[in-house]
């Protein structure tokens, strides 16, 4: 889970990490869409977090060993004055403007599961 006020990302009830430069309760506002992607490998579970297909936060940690066999999923809490989402199915991920001094990512692109919830204009 990601999210809050004062945003933070939890995995198994446990805090695994603090959100920075990105809090839904100020940033997100009407019209907006936010998504998120989960990858997981056999030892790790990495979570990115988008909106207005600019990708806010990601965290990467370990997967707890008795959810070897689970399935996982990827919440983000956007809080505030949210009246009404629209869960979009199978959406693409934004593509990453071009960085040649970024390092590749660790975690495989495969299995991921990415889903966008828009919060449509009032």
């Amino acid at each position: 889970v990601v999210g809050g006020e004062l945003p933070k990302a939890h995995l198994a009830g446990q805090e695994v990490g603090k959100v920075t430069k990105w809090r839904p309760l100020r940033d997100v506002v009407a019209g907006s869409s936010v998504g998120a992607l989960l990858e997981e490998t056999e030892d790790e579970l990495s979570l990115t977090v988008f909106q207005d297909s600019v990708q806010r936060f990601s965290i990467t940690a370990m997967r707890p060993k008795e959810w070897a066999a689970a399935a996982v999923h990827g919440v983000v809490d956007i809080s505030g004055h949210v009246r009404r989402v629209e869960l979009k199915q199978g959406v693409a991920v934004p593509e990453a403007p071009e960085a040649p001094s970024a390092p590749p990512s660790s975690i495989p692109a495969s299995p991921a599961s990415s889903k966008a919830v828009s919060v449509p204009a009032q």
